[in-house]
């Protein structure tokens, strides 16, 4: 009773979530942007309370992912349907949050133009999902709910950004004081972080690692408040990825959710950092889960959807217990020892694809 209770509160909060920004949307790109991104803030800051029992009380005791670590879900490119694949609950970690704050701190006009873009297409995919698809996603602040406030989060970053280096470094201002060329950098990290290291979604295969550092940098300059250093372009490269991937582990550990990372370059760092939680029960099943979420992303063809309305794949998805048929072959106690390699999930992946495509003609 309790949670139907708690269900119809979430229903009522994405309701007036949609109506919200059907009301601002024309206006997020008038002189008024940042009043309207501030109202965005405060109606979540109204919400919290409610959204953190949801989860501690509902979501926790489900199966339940949450599309996190990525610009907004995207449903006109039918991102959607692979989301849904696994799991009883779909929450969508609400990006407009983030990018709301970031966009009312004092950044340079560069980054600020980026942001208001973004913020303006997130809306728009966020008013499509709650208008079409609100039986089967939820949007919430999920990363604004952490208990860890956003210093401390830092610092734990920062912690784990220097730990990648031989030298024992006791802050980031020594860091940058310490290494003046990139080659200095590559040969004081420690051994295997090296072959670990992506800088952006573009990355060329086959590319040097000082081609791709370089080329992350044609793609996307420094903002002009960092200084031109090389050891600040590394920092600046890896730290925001570090950051949000223990951002991530965190909140999803903290309510028991299920990161759904579709970002190859979120997902690799999220990894890198999951080696400190591997003795952590709790964390390995959710890492676990994960990494078989991201491995079905990749695999998942969306030509075989096409012509499928979603609602009639949401029904034979469910019709096949897709989620937990494939779950039945996949070992997670052995995945989270590494006792079962990628390859063997990656084939029993595309064996349970291969029937619902089956299922879906």
């Amino acid at each position: 009773m309790k949670n139907n209770l708690m269900l119809e509160k979430i229903k009522d909060i994405q309701l007036e979530y949609l109506q919200l920004l059907q009301r601002v949307q024309t206006q997020l790109d008038s002189k008024d942007f940042l009043i309207i991104v501030d109202e965005i803030n405060v109606f979540w800051s109204t919400k919290k309370e409610i959204v953190k029992l949801f989860l501690r009380y509902v979501a926790n005791n489900y199966n339940t992912y949450v599309f996190t670590g990525a610009t907004f879900l995207d449903v006109e490119d039918k991102e959607q349907y692979p989301f849904c694949l696994l799991g009883d609950i779909h929450i969508i970690d609400d990006p407009l949050c983030k990018y709301s704050q970031v966009a009312l701190m004092d950044i340079d006009n560069k980054c600020f133009s980026l942001y208001t873009e973004q913020i303006i297409l997130t809306a728009q995919d966020n008013i499509k999902i709650l208008k079409d698809y609100s039986e089967y996603i939820v949007i919430l602040p999920i990363r604004l709910l952490t208990e860890m406030d956003s210093q401390t989060l830092i610092k734990a970053s920062e912690q784990f950004f220097l730990s990648l280096f031989n030298n024992k470094l006791d802050s980031i201002k020594q860091y940058t004081q310490s290494y003046s060329s990139f080659e200095e950098i590559i040969t004081d990290l420690k051994p295997g972080v090296e072959k670990s290291l992506v800088f952006n979604e573009y990355e060329i295969e086959g590319e040097g690692l000082k081609e791709r550092f370089q080329r992350a940098f044609n793609d996307a300059p420094l903002p002009d408040n960092i200084p031109n250093t090389e050891a600040c372009k590394f920092w600046f490269c890896i730290f925001g990825y570090l950051n949000q991937s223990l951002d991530i582990m965190l909140t999803c550990a903290e309510y028991n959710l299920i990161p759904y990372l579709r970002s190859n370059v979120t997902f690799n760092y999220f990894i890198v950092l999951s080696q400190n939680f591997k003795s952590h029960t709790e964390y390995s099943e959710i890492i676990s889960r994960c990494i078989v979420a991201h491995l079905l992303y990749n695999l998942f063809d969306k030509n075989m959807i096409k012509s499928i309305e979603f609602s009639e794949f949401f029904s034979i998805v469910n019709r096949l217990n897709f989620c937990e048929e494939l779950f039945k072959c996949i070992d997670i106690s052995k995945l989270m020892k590494y006792e079962v390699t990628i390859e063997d999930v990656n084939k029993l992946v595309k064996e349970h694809l291969k029937r619902l495509y089956k299922g879906l003609s």
